[in-house]
């Protein structure tokens, strides 16, 4: 499904990626790989970042010491972040862009996304709701992509009023919000989630739901967090019994595919990955949510 805008006139290049992950060369010129090489090619701009992600200003910079550096531009706020990936040993530069931004690190050891300074996440819109989107969390790299993506989804499953939704690999909670939305109060929502940070993110963006509660327990890689009117999360191998009202979220890791319009931007960390929704509606009405990490 074509998202509007797309269609441009011969000769231009939609500007549509509002997150660029940019290769780092050993004299700190920021630039993309070339298909299939680990190889950086340096470059002055590229073309298909959004407006938001060029006026940064990366390319111009100079980051030695970094293995990479992620732009984002949300769609849905004036919020910029950078992300940097130091080399071993390496010291963080002083960033100073053409526009604020928060930054960020990943870490050397555990590889965790560390505040550095300003917000620790950017803000999203879809379905007429904003999403907290943390720590370089997953979000659809295309500004009307979520949107387009959360129409599809609820025209194919044609929720109604007091069913039960399972959103599978629901990252920050877009498709299990919009469910919770549909299927009301006496209905329920379980989001399935690995990522530890998606999950916080996700009870905060569904907190407005009435009488959200959460709740951690043991599993192996399942994170819930809450989709509903009321939800509550906890976590096993297998699905929590809904409670008595509102919809939930859960999802488990998977890898989606890498871009190929980018490729210096590795995939997306399977934690936050919403892309592929695996929902499945038309079970038995259930009164509560539940998300589980």
């Amino acid at each position: 499904m074509p998202a509007e805008g797309d269609k441009l006139p011969a000769g231009e290049v939609p500007q549509w990626r509002t997150r660029v992950q940019y290769a780092v060369d050993a004299e700190g010129h920021a630039g993309l790989r070339k298909h299939r090489s680990h190889e950086v090619e340096v470059v002055d701009h590229c073309m298909i970042a959004a407006e938001g992600v060029s006026e940064l200003g990366i390319e111009k910079r100079d980051w030695k010491g970094m293995a990479a550096v992620e732009a984002i531009a949300a769609s849905g706020s004036n919020d910029r972040q950078v992300i940097l990936t130091p080399r071993p040993g390496a010291r963080l530069p002083l960033v100073e862009l053409d526009k604020p931004v928060s930054v960020m690190r990943v870490d050397e050891k555990d590889g965790g996304v560390h505040r550095v300074h300003g917000r620790a996440f950017v803000r999203e819109r879809a379905d007429d709701r904003t999403y907290r989107v943390g720590s370089g969390g997953f979000w659809q790299v295309h500004p009307k992509a979520a949107q387009t993506l959360m129409l599809a989804v609820m025209q194919g499953l044609t929720p109604r009023k007091g069913e039960t939704a399972l959103d599978l690999y629901c990252g920050v909670g877009l498709f299990a919000g919009a469910l919770a939305d549909r299927v009301g109060d006496q209905g329920a929502v379980l989001g399935i989630e690995s990522g530890k940070r998606a999950v916080e993110d996700a009870r905060h963006n569904l907190a407005g739901f009435p009488a959200s509660a959460s709740n951690r327990a043991r599993s192996n890689r399942s994170s819930r967090a809450p989709a509903s009117p009321r939800s509550t999360s906890s976590s096993s191998t297998r699905p929590a019994p809904a409670p008595a009202s509102r919809p939930s979220t859960t999802s488990p890791a998977s890898a989606p595919a890498a871009s190929p319009t980018s490729p210096a931007t590795p995939p997306p960390s399977p934690a936050t990955s919403p892309t592929s929704p695996n929902a499945a509606t038309r079970s038995a009405p259930s009164a509560r949510s539940t998300c589980s990490r």
